[in-house]
């Protein structure tokens, strides 16, 4: 983000805006509201982020093996 004297700053609030929106209009309506509040994409896309991503390095073994073991 760059500071608000700067001459790019409308554009990117204008951007980052969109962005927010787009994100949002993806989401479930339960998240969506969790998420209402967070108006800065970046933090929006790192709250979605660690909010998903914890659980999965301990399901990664079970595929694997799953994939393995498919037979034709």
């Amino acid at each position: 983000m760059p500071p608000e004297d700067d001459v790019n700053f409308d554009a990117w609030e204008r951007c980052n805006g969109m962005i927010v929106s787009w994100i949002n209009r993806t989401l479930s309506p339960y998240i969506a509201s969790s998420v209402v509040y967070i108006d800065s994409a970046k933090i929006l896309w790192d709250d979605l982020k660690e909010r998903f991503t914890k659980g999965n390095y301990f399901c990664f073994p079970d595929l694997l093996q799953e994939v393995h073991s498919i037979k034709q």
